[in-house]
């Protein structure tokens, strides 16, 4: 059986928000900055720190939609 792909960032971005962790560049793509920017807004306390999950960062979309900083209704293109 082989293992499944990986989804890609396209399709990532047409998934609804609810009960999802968003990956470091999913959140860029969203707030329409780099992912260096979002890592210099974190260290700098202007954004909300990753959660760890082995190796990877990710947000709590509900986190970040109760802060305001994302909104469900906006749409990525």
């Amino acid at each position: 059986m082989a293992t499944p792909k990986k989804p890609t960032l396209a399709h990532r971005l047409t998934l609804p928000l609810k009960d999802r962790n968003l990956r470091l560049d999913e959140v860029a793509v969203r707030l329409g900055v780099a992912q260096s920017t979002v890592d210099k807004l974190v260290c700098e306390g202007d954004f909300p720190p990753p959660l760890r999950i082995g190796t990877s960062k990710v947000w709590p979309a509900e986190t970040l939609l109760s802060a305001g900083l994302l909104s469900r209704s906006r749409e990525v293109r």
